[in-house]
């Protein structure tokens, strides 16, 4: 994510003025990762540049992150990391570590964790999410559904939800979209090829 972070400071400093609107800029793409040429990880990155009424008077802050999903062997889960950063003049970021960090989508509702994990790096938050949840969250990046990403700065804050626009991500990146929906499929596949041995 160094680079989308780069391209965000770069990007930040050519709004001089704010748009009407919360959200000023948002991308998604995805990714997949093969491990002997068959696919291993699957995952929807983030960025979003909005106005912080609550925390920065308006000002630009910028969110960036990745939802990725793993199998090993019957085991199927999501792994969330998600990073934050204000614009504190032109071209320039101070980073934040979300603290409190929540998925959900209009039709799932909340989306539960699993648990919340170590990062690398003192500005990024990690969660894991199970199967079940896993469901939840592949059902609302296919569907007519897009995911919501809620958060605070600190304990007692107010949080700030904003949308993950995979709609836009599949019509900006179908090439990818694709890829993703194959490798996703192939894990789950797998996952019940594994789960069916120990039967």
């Amino acid at each position: 994510m160094r680079g989308i972070l780069a391209a965000v400071i770069l990007l930040c400093g050519n709004f001089p003025t704010l748009a009407a609107n919360d959200i000023v800029r948002s991308d998604v793409g995805f990714f997949v990762q093969t491990s002997g040429g068959k696919p291993a990880m699957c995952g929807t990155e983030f960025t979003i540049v909005f106005k912080d009424d609550l925390n920065q008077k308006g000002n630009l802050s910028v969110v960036t992150g990745s939802i990725t999903t793993m199998g090993l062997q019957d085991k199927l889960g999501s792994f969330l990391k998600i990073s934050g950063g204000d614009q504190t003049k032109p071209g320039e970021l101070r980073p934040y570590r979300p603290f409190s960090v929540s998925l959900s989508s209009p039709t799932a509702g909340n989306i539960n964790r699993y648990s919340e994990t170590n990062c690398e790096g003192p500005f990024a938050y990690c969660a894991t999410y199970d199967f079940n949840s896993t469901a939840l969250i592949w059902a609302a990046t296919q569907s007519a559904d897009d995911l919501r990403i809620r958060f605070n700065r600190a304990e007692g804050y107010l949080d700030i939800e904003l949308p993950i626009l995979t709609k836009k991500g599949m019509i900006d990146h179908p090439a990818d979209f694709t890829e993703f929906m194959k490798c996703e499929n192939a894990l789950l596949s797998e996952a019940r090829r594994a789960l069916s041995t120990k039967q």
